[in-house]
């Protein structure tokens, strides 16, 4: 089977991967060709092109994968961060007013008090509003990619049951495998985001 983490093309069983170089060698003998007319030409071409731009989208969903697992591999340092902070004495509390405090004295105090309160607040509505929007992108995570990997798994089957017997029908299943090779990495990739996004929503509770 094929790896979804590697960065390499992937190609299936019976078909090599689909490169960059492989598609401009395809391009320059669809150009060079006597047998196709001028209208199965620019279909040949165009389907070609697609091909590449598939090839450019498998490439930014790789970056976008190794940024997922690079992100993952933090949590656990930064879990053991969070733990050794907690673990730490609390300070202690500011001194209170002595009782022939002034009022000036009393009146800063009370709107440092106030500012210690805002700030908590804001604090607590910023965490459960990341709360939310974690569970809801682990939601719509979770929905793509039931849909890609049906996606994936039609076209596998597609590519395994086809025999291309002439140059168009060869040039459709090169951009079928160009989607493919996109579609597996950016599976992989949506994989990576959600195994991220749990393990970041464990740590958040640990968090002042």
């Amino acid at each position: 089977g094929v790896d979804e983490g590697t960065e390499a093309a992937e190609g299936t069983d019976s078909q090599p991967a689909t490169t960059g170089d492989s598609i401009d060698a395809e391009l320059q003998k669809v150009q060079a060709s006597d047998e196709l007319d001028d209208e199965l030409k620019k279909d040949c071409v165009a389907r070609l092109q697609k091909a590449k731009e598939w090839l450019e989208s498998r490439r930014e969903w790789s970056g976008k994968r190794k940024l997922a697992e690079t992100e993952l591999a933090a949590v656990p340092k930064r879990v053991a961060e969070v733990r050794e902070t907690l673990a730490r004495p609390v300070e202690a509390p500011a001194p209170e007013l002595p009782a022939n405090a002034t009022i000036a004295q009393l009146e800063s105090r009370l709107v440092e008090m106030r500012q210690q309160v805002e700030s908590a607040e804001a604090d607590a509505s910023a965490k459960q509003q990341a709360i939310e929007k974690r569970a809801t992108r682990l939601a719509e995570l979770a929905k793509e990619i039931v849909n890609l990997e049906k996606r994936s798994s039609e076209t596998k089957h597609q590519l395994d049951d086809s025999v291309p017997a002439d140059q168009l029908s060869k040039i459709k299943r090169t951009e079928q495998l160009a989607r493919w090779q996109a579609t597996t990495q950016q599976l992989a990739a949506l994989k990576a985001q959600r195994r991220h996004l749990e393990a970041a929503s464990e740590l958040m509770p640990l968090e002042r």
